[in-house]
């Protein structure tokens, strides 16, 4: 897992600046948090169930249990 600040990506900071976004294997931190190790290990323990899905099920079958699946 690749964690990276919101802070310095100008699309996500405006896109979705306040919460935890994973693509892939990165997760994205809000822009609030002025450094990573700050992050909630709640949230990364989350957010490493989203990669292990990712990793399982391909991107497509991911986006479709996301998107499609209750």
């Amino acid at each position: 897992m690749k964690v990276v600040s919101k802070r310095h990506h100008w699309f996500w900071s405006w896109v979705s600046p306040d919460t935890y976004t994973t693509i892939g294997t990165t997760v994205y931190t809000p822009v609030d948090l002025e450094f990573v190790d700050e992050a909630d290990p709640e949230v990364l323990e989350h957010e490493q169930v989203h990669i292990e899905q990712y990793k399982k099920y391909t991107l497509l079958g991911f986006l479709f249990l996301y998107l499609f699946v209750p």
